[in-house]
C-alpha cells in the first residue's frame, strides 16, 4: 500500500489543485488499492463524528476488520490535518507495528511475551489548543519513532497530566525494559477511565505481568479483556491458553 492517505485528505477535504484533482479522479477510478484507501478514509471519518467514546471504538474496531478482510493488507498511518482525528485513530495503529523479534530470555514467560507484544506505531498531532504541549508531543513522539526512547521519556514525563504522554510513557519504558515502571503508567491511563487509550492500556499492562512472571495479576487482567468488547479479546484468550 502506497502512501496516499495524505493526498486523499486532501481530496476530502476538498484541497486540491486541479491537476492533484485529476490524478486523484483517475487513481479511483482505475485503481482499486487507492479507491480501498479512499474510503477507509471515509469510513474513519464518519467513525470520528461519533461523540460517544464506546460507540468510536467499535466503529474503529468493525473498520479495522472489514479492511483486514477485504484487503488482506494491514492498515497503514493514516495522515489527516485534525489532530482529534490522528488521535482517535489511535485505537487501530495498535495493530500496525512490528513484531519484536529480539529474545529477552528464554522463559516460558520471556517466550509468551516475545510472541505477543508489537511495537506501537507513534501518532501523528498536528494541532491542538496547546502549542506548547504539542510542540514537545511531537519532538516526544519523533524520538519514539526513531527508537530514542529514554530522550522521549524525559519528555513525556512533563506532561504526566495527559493520557497521550503517559501511555507512550509505558510503551518507552517496556522499549528499555523497565516493565514496573510501564505497569505504573499503564494504570494511570487505566485509572484515567474515559479514553481511547483504556483497551491498549489494559493489553500491554497484561503483557508487562507476564514478563514479571506475576502470572495470577496477568491472568485476572487477561480474562477481563477477553470477555470484554476489546480489540484485543481474542488475542487475550490465546494467551491464556499458552500460560496454562
Amino acid at each position: 500500500m502506497k502512501n496516499w492517505f495524505e493526498l486523499i485528505e486532501k481530496y476530502i477535504d476538498k484541497d486540491l489543485d486541479a491537476d492533484e484533482l485529476e490524478m486523484v479522479k483517475k487513481l479511483l477510478a482505475n485503481n482499486p488499492e487507492f479507491a480501498k484507501d479512499y474510503k477507509l478514509s471515509v469510513d474513519i471519518n464518519l467513525a470520528i463524528a461519533e461523540k460517544d467514546t464506546i460507540i468510536l471504538r467499535r466503529n474503529l474496531k468493525e473498520i479495522h476488520r472489514n479492511y483486514k478482510k477485504d484487503t488482506g493488507t494491514t492498515i497503514r498511518k493514516l495522515y489527516n490535518k485534525r489532530w482529534h482525528l490522528a488521535a482517535a485513530a489511535i485505537t487501530i495503529f495498535i495493530l500496525l507495528g512490528n513484531v519484536l523479534i529480539n529474545n529477552y530470555g528464554s522463559s516460558k514467560h520471556d517466550d509468551i511475551f516475545n510472541q505477543f507484544y508489537q511495537t506501537e506505531s507513534s501518532i501523528m498531532i498536528t494541532r491542538s489548543a496547546d502549542s506548547s504541549f504539542d510542540t514537545d508531543l511531537r519532538e516526544a513522539l519523533n524520538l519514539y519513532s526513531n527508537a530514542q526512547y529514554q530522550d522521549a521519556i524525559e519528555i513525556f514525563i512533563k506532561h504526566q497530566n495527559n493520557v497521550i504522554s503517559n501511555f507512550y510513557i509505558g510503551l518507552s519504558y517496556i522499549e528499555t525494559n523497565n516493565f514496573e515502571k510501564a505497569i505504573k503508567a499503564f494504570q494511570t491511563v487505566l485509572d484515567h477511565n474515559d479514553n481511547l487509550f483504556i483497551e491498549q492500556a489494559e493489553w500491554y499492562k497484561a503483557l508487562c505481568l507476564i514478563k514479571l512472571n506475576q502470572t495470577e495479576k496477568a491472568t485476572e487482567l487477561l480474562q477481563t479483556i477477553k470477555k470484554s468488547n476489546s480489540l484485543f479479546n481474542e488475542q487475550a484468550g490465546e494467551v491464556l491458553t499458552a500460560i496454562k
